[in-house]
């Protein structure tokens, strides 16, 4: 009777011969780096991890692998700034781990908010103007939903759609800065 083997004897047989390239190997290395990273990141910004113990773990896991982690972290960091959600834990290591100057970054995510909140009034007296003169509607209890208002939704994507392409131009200074 035939030998019934698993799927995993299968692959071991059929790819006995295959071996990684040392690029292969490197690329696979850095993945994984990047892996434990945004581990140790999203444990930091969810309060698992305090500023020291991630320091220190970002330190070991340099050693334990032998590579420079500010670049791959730096990279990392700024591939997860949204300009919608609260940043202060990046900017944090970005500031002290990194050694960044993050003022400028800081000054364009202020720069967004206050030009979000003074578009969405500007928009929300529109909306206010435009339900009163078409529909008769007005008074105080009068809100505009602007999360269902199409003229709000494009507005605000282009709003973030020019802060983001500011964000780009200091990641490029950043970037910059970094490889002095």
């Amino acid at each position: 009777m035939a030998e019934i083997k698993s799927t995993l004897d299968l692959v071991m047989e059929r790819t006995r011969h295959l071996s990684l390239s040392t690029a292969e190997k490197e690329n696979q290395k850095y993945a994984e780096i990047e892996k434990r990273i945004n581990g140790l990141l999203q444990k930091y910004a969810d309060g698992v991890l305090e500023t020291d113990e991630l320091f220190s773990d970002l330190d070991n896991l340099g050693q334990s692998e032998g590579v420079e982690i500010k670049p791959v972290l730096l990279r990392i960091i700024l591939d997860r700034i949204d300009l919608d959600q609260d940043n202060t834990t990046l900017v944090t290591v970005l500031g002290t781990y990194c050694r960044t100057d993050t003022a400028s970054m800081e000054k364009i995510f202020a720069d967004y908010r206050q030009a979000q909140i003074q578009k969405a009034a500007i928009r929300v007296e529109s909306a206010r103007t435009e339900l009163a003169e078409t529909h008769g509607i007005s008074g105080s209890a009068v809100v505009p939903n602007l999360q269902a208002d199409q003229g709000w939704i494009d507005t605000l994507g282009s709003l973030k759609k020019d802060f983001q392409q500011l964000l780009k131009q200091e990641y490029a200074q950043i970037r910059k800065a970094d490889e002095k």
